[in-house]
């Protein structure tokens, strides 16, 4: 029996926990910006599991193609955007009865 954990097991534990714990921020944050962070966030973090599980390509292409071209596209639209979610939130409160 081996008990004690190689390298690859905590490097595995701690992609797995960023991963999860950027993907529930993404949801539960309220500024968008910081939402198109924790996104870029969990990209990352799930290209280094792929990349623990022998994947190097489809690790590279997720940093390309996500974090390079949607996610910054993401983030300068939201920034350029300039909404006011405060009155949006409003506007959504005054509905919500209607809605359930």
């Amino acid at each position: 029996w081996e008990s004690a954990m190689s390298v690859a097991d905590l490097a595995f534990y701690a992609f797995s926990t960023v991963t999860v714990a950027a993907g529930l921020l993404v949801t539960l944050s309220r500024n968008p910006v910081h939402s198109v962070l924790w996104l870029i966030l969990a990209f990352l973090s799930a290209a280094g599991l792929f990349v623990l599980l022998g994947a190097e390509f489809v690790a590279m292409l997720l940093i390309i193609v996500y974090v390079g071209a949607v996610a910054v596209l993401f983030l300068f639209v939201v920034m350029m955007l300039d909404i006011d979610f405060a009155e949006l939130k409003g506007e959504m409160v005054k509905y919500m009865p209607l809605g359930l």
